[in-house]
């Protein structure tokens, strides 16, 4: 369902979970505090932004793939939707600049496509995914 915040009518999404759908994401502890409070039918409620903020891994995606600070910074507008050229602007560097970027961070990854380096950024990534 999508609703609009009556501030800055930015869209909002509001997403109704059954809960036996979030037990893989949830902590045992936490699981059975939950089981021993709440009635057998249980629904998670979540609202978020229509198009929320992706927040990566930095730290992992430097580590893990040895990638520079820099190509950190491109993948992040990456999963920001930007493209090339937008990415070019933000960043203050040529098409051909981040061409060559992305060339590096595609051998790093060891990926071929757009929509593969999008794959995996976003596996790494900390925000909400809502369900279709």
């Amino acid at each position: 369902m999508s609703l609009t915040d009556e501030f800055d009518q930015k869209p909002m999404l509001i997403s109704v979970v059954p809960f036996s759908m979030l037990k893989s994401h949830v902590g045992q502890n936490v699981e059975n505090q939950v089981n021993t409070r709440l009635p057998s039918h249980k629904v998670a409620i979540f609202l978020t932004s229509r198009h929320p903020q992706v927040h990566l891994a930095k730290s992992y995606l430097i580590t893990h793939f040895k990638l520079s600070k820099r190509e950190v910074e491109i993948c992040e507008h990456f999963v920001q939707g930007l493209d090339i050229a937008q990415i070019s602007t933000q960043c203050g560097m040529t098409l051909s600049t981040v061409r060559t970027y992305f060339k590096h961070i595609f051998a790093k990854v060891d990926c071929n496509s757009q929509a593969e380096l999008m794959r995996i950024l976003l596996s790494y990534s900390s925000s909400f995914q809502y369900i279709h």
